[in-house]
C-alpha cells in the first residue's frame, strides 16, 4: 500500500486538474452565452431601429401638408416674396 502522503498529493493533484478542466469548460460556456446574448440584443436594436425608420416615413398626404405648412410659415415671414 502506498504511503499516506502519496494518496493525498495524487488527490490534491487530480483534484486541481480537474478543477482546472471544469474551469476552462465554464470559461466557454460563459463566452458563448455572452456572444449569444450579444447576437440576441443586436437583432432586437436593429429591430427597433427598422420600426423606428418605419414610423419617421411620412404618406404622400403628410408630405403635403408638411410642405403647404413649411409654405405657410415662410409667407409669414417674407410676406412681400410669392412662394410656390
Amino acid at each position: 500500500m502506498p504511503p499516506v502522503g502519496d494518496i493525498v498529493h495524487r488527490t490534491v493533484v487530480v483534484a486541481l486538474a480537474s478543477l482546472s478542466v471544469y474551469g476552462l469548460y465554464l470559461g466557454g460556456s460563459v463566452h458563448m452565452h455572452t456572444l449569444r446574448e450579444g447576437r440576441r440584443l443586436e437583432a432586437l436594436h436593429q429591430e427597433e431601429q427598422a420600426r423606428l425608420r418605419q414610423q419617421e416615413q411620412l404618406t404622400p398626404a403628410e408630405q403635403e401638408e408638411l410642405r403647404f405648412a413649411k409654405a405657410a410659415q415662410d409667407n409669414l415671414r417674407n410676406p412681400s416674396q410669392p412662394t410656390a
